[in-house]
């Protein structure tokens, strides 16, 4: 079992208050390698990237309004990006962490329906 797998399994049993900064990282870059580090000075906080989510809002936003869309891809914006902030620069409050747990499931479902409809299935 790698460290992911042990930290999404620990998880999903029970999050503590507050999760270390680099084991949402290390979670974060599994599911979402595009995502991002906050870099700047001053900037606690991990952006997550998923262009999976992106292809799909963009695909579907012509058929149906953003409202609609939205109650699925949350907690996701329009871009495929969502926020994650650090407390003091080192942790995650738990309610993030449930957001991440969250935002893995949307994706993976998300990729599922495109994979499926990309080969013809109805």
């Amino acid at each position: 079992m790698t460290k992911v797998e042990k930290l999404l399994k620990d998880w999903k049993i029970d999050i503590p208050p507050e999760v270390a900064k680099n084991h949402v990282w290390l979670v974060v870059k599994e599911f979402f390698p595009e995502s991002e580090l906050g870099t700047k000075r001053g900037s606690h906080e991990i952006k997550i990237k998923s262009s999976a989510i992106k292809d799909f809002v963009k695909k579907n936003l012509s058929k149906s309004s953003w409202e609609e869309i939205r109650v699925i891809v949350q907690p996701f914006n329009h871009l495929g990006e969502m926020i994650i902030p650090c407390r003091r620069g080192r942790t995650i409050r738990a309610v993030y962490v449930k957001k991440l747990l969250k935002a893995i499931e949307i994706q993976e479902l998300i990729k599922n329906f495109l994979k499926g409809e990309g080969s013809g299935e109805e």
